[in-house]
């Protein structure tokens, strides 16, 4: 991290919201640089102990529209942090910043249409694909303040954070959730249950703390998808 700093960038936030690895999200942020055509903040995405996850970068260009910027982000290529919720946590906090400090009224992503992953991302980030458009995707400062007053208004709920499909295993954690998360956190918790149940006629759980429980009950998959008891 410290050739990092020495490049301009300094520490600018630690998530409190946790990775599938069960840590936090270190944010740093370098100075704005202007060029002739765009102005730019670009952000480092990184563990607690300087593991390099990603870069986000925010920048508005001459072509766009006042009080509009576009974001980019860039994911390590490294296997062991993919799929762990790096670059999406790392996202909520650039875009906290983003709409607080930059007086944005819109921010903006261009997508190219084969990277599924990437718009996944973009849509549980809050930014939705603009009309008539394959690669465009819009997120306003309206619709932010709105969504994140609704995950402030969350609560701790267990969801599923991994799956042994071949055992019918599943590792759930007491996490917060916000209310815009809950819905989706306990549909897909569900569906994968309902799949388990099918193909093994029976459910293990297994919790954070190494405890196993044998779910004998099924008749809450029988009806409308709540979320895990607390």
């Amino acid at each position: 991290m410290e050739n990092i700093i020495n490049g301009n960038y300094k520490f600018f936030s630690k998530s409190n919201i946790k990775n599938r690895d069960n840590k936090s999200i270190i944010v740093l942020k370098s100075d704005v640089k202007r060029t002739d055509n765009s102005i730019e903040v670009r952000y480092i995405i990184e563990g607690e102990n300087d593991e390099y996850y990603g870069e986000i970068v925010l920048k508005h260009s001459v072509d766009d529209k006042d009080n509009t910027a576009e974001i980019e982000y860039y994911s390590t290529l490294e296997e062991k942090y993919k799929r762990k919720g790096n670059i999406l946590i790392g996202l909520q906090e650039v875009l906290k910043d983003a709409f607080a400090n930059y007086q944005l009224d819109n921010i903006y992503l261009n997508i190219a249409p084969k990277n599924v992953a990437s718009q996944n991302l973009a849509i549980k980030s809050g930014f939705i694909k603009r009309e008539g458009s394959r690669r465009y995707f819009d997120l306003s400062k309206e619709k932010y303040l709105k969504r994140k007053e609704e995950n402030d208004l969350g609560e701790e709920i267990y969801v599923l954070v991994d799956y042994n499909p071949e055992k019918g295993e599943f590792f759930v954690e007491k996490r917060f959730v916000g209310l815009a998360g809950i819905k989706e956190a306990s549909e897909k918790y569900n569906e994968v249950k309902r799949n388990a149940l099918s193909e093994f006629g029976k459910i293990i759980e297994r919790k954070a703390d190494g405890s196993q429980n044998l779910v004998e009950d099924y008749s809450n998959l029988l009806e409308d998808d709540k979320p895990l008891s607390k």
